[in-house]
């Protein structure tokens, strides 16, 4: 039955006198019935033949325009740092008709490759997590949508310096894919040192004597030749590059040495020791700004090894710690008993800057680990045993402190209680706490090189991460 003969039945079901006090009735679509009925049987046999004349009209096969069919996509994992591809397919039951993509999500995709209609979207190191991406294929008739589940995990970065050539080279290298890939962010230029990842990971700050001279450097945490290699090489998982970071930058231009570099909560400066005229002193640089590093110390004592949290820089001055805010203000002495020949070191400020670790040597060959509050008042002595303990590292949620005592890694409460003794094989020092409940650490356990290990806490596991030759030291775990 035509759409018109279904119209006129109902319209006839319905016929039947109707006084002025009768309710107003309407068919959804049917402009052409009168919406209130108040007529003679004269009035309804002349609608009768308007819906005849209209019947006339439209009898026949009715031509539905109909809307892109969207084939299934799958869900779609990456690791941070790659690109997203999509391929959607989608045709058109009345053929001829162009259809158009797009994407709703947190990514922007574009089209890559018409001739395999792919659309790419990049994502960084920051883009762990789980997302859902809506695709949409559209025509003029209509458009048909699905959502994709996409998955970005996090890539674990674990940045490390190796001996190239022992003795007269050193590069830098990073690790993704829970040690599957690494590649370097230096090559072969000189001893390169130092090297701290930034709070979000994405760049490296370190030292290098490439030009004859120390001086500090930033660069990417990642080496990749261009979008086109990437995108060939990710479906193997492979990073290619050239052994250098993208995006480097030459910091400090001048002969002094600078070392010990260390970035600012929001990943817009470097905090790093200068050894003015034979005066060690405290500066900072601003990344991409053309000014010069300013001096924040500026004091004539020896300032050295800067350290920065979220609000204060702490350091040593002529062997005692002291902290200061990112202006150079508010210098304040926390220790007194430190001095030149037995000086307290690597001072670092716990996450909530409530408190501090340090090393105090008394002697050289007899360094404890020492904590206290922030004002230095309350110094508790967590390794109060002959032989050298250093390396302290706070917990990312500044629960405990790991650090290296007699060639052996130990975790423990900041008020000393539940020291846990967590390698037992060979010389294991160098310790840095990971973003979760684990450590990287140097260990000469196999064949007698210094290799980068890894060990998590919740299940005891002890993975070696570096397979080279030569030595190797971790830098950072982000």
């Amino acid at each position: 039955m035509s759409l018109m003969k279904i119209i006129k039945e109902n319209y006839r079901k319905i016929k039947r006198p109707i006084t002025r006090a009768g309710c107003c009735l309407g068919i959804a679509g049917l402009s052409f019935l009168p919406s209130c009925f108040d007529q003679s049987s004269a009035a309804i046999q002349a609608n009768e033949q308007h819906i005849q004349a209209s019947e006339q009209q439209i009898d026949g096969p009715i031509l539905v325009k109909e809307m892109p069919v969207l084939a299934p996509i799958q869900d779609i994992m990456v690791h941070e740092g790659e690109p997203i591809g999509i391929m959607p397919i989608a045709s058109d039951p009345d053929g001829g008709t162009t259809i158009n993509y797009s994407f709703t999500g947190p990514f922007t995709f574009t089209l890559f490759d018409p001739l395999q209609n792919l659309y790419v979207a990049q994502t960084d190191f920051n883009s762990a997590g789980t997302y859902v991406i809506t695709v949409t294929a559209s025509n003029s008739n209509g458009n048909a949508a699905q959502n994709v589940n996409l998955t970005v995990n996090d890539l674990q970065r674990v940045l490390y310096q190796t001996e190239t050539i022992p003795g007269a080279v050193e590069d830098i290298k990073i690790m993704f894919h829970n040690n599957a890939e690494k590649t370097n962010l230096t090559f072969t230029e000189g001893f390169n040192r130092d090297a701290v990842l930034s709070p979000d990971g994405l760049k490296v700050a370190f030292v290098s004597d490439r030009d004859g001279q120390w001086d500090v450097y930033v660069m990417d945490s990642k080496d990749i030749l261009d979008k086109q290699a990437y995108w060939e090489s990710a479906l193997n998982f492979q990073f290619l590059g050239d052994g250098q970071g993208d995006n480097l930058e030459k910091l400090t231009q001048d002969f002094d040495a600078d070392s010990k570099p260390s970035w600012t909560p929001d990943n817009a400066a470097v905090v790093f020791q200068k050894n003015v005229a034979g005066n060690p002193e405290i500066f900072i640089h601003y990344i991409g700004s053309a000014g010069v590093s300013t001096n924040l110390s500026n004091n004539p004592s020896d300032d050295t090894e800067p350290n920065c949290s979220n609000n204060l820089i702490s350091f040593v001055r002529d062997g005692n710690i002291f902290t200061m805010n990112y202006t150079g203000g508010a210098q304040t002495q926390l220790t007194t008993d430190g001095t030149v020949a037995a000086p307290y070191s690597k001072p670092k400020i716990s996450p909530d800057e409530t408190k501090i670790v340090s090393v105090k040597e008394n002697s050289p060959t007899d360094r404890d680990i020492r904590v206290m509050d922030i004002n230095g008042s309350n110094i508790v002595d967590l390794s109060s045993n002959a032989g050298i303990d250093d390396a302290p590292t706070w917990k990312a949620d500044g629960t405990r402190i790991a650090y290296h005592s007699s060639n052996q890694i130990f975790t423990i409460n900041p008020d000393g209680t539940q020291k846990t003794q967590e390698t037992y094989t060979g010389n294991n020092q160098k310790p840095i706490w990971g973003p979760g409940n684990g450590f990287t650490f140097q260990s000469d356990r196999i064949n007698g090189t210094w290799d980068v290990f890894r060990k998590t806490l919740d299940d005891g596991y002890v993975n070696k991460l570096t397979k080279e030759t030569v030595n190797n030291t971790p830098n950072g775990w982000r």
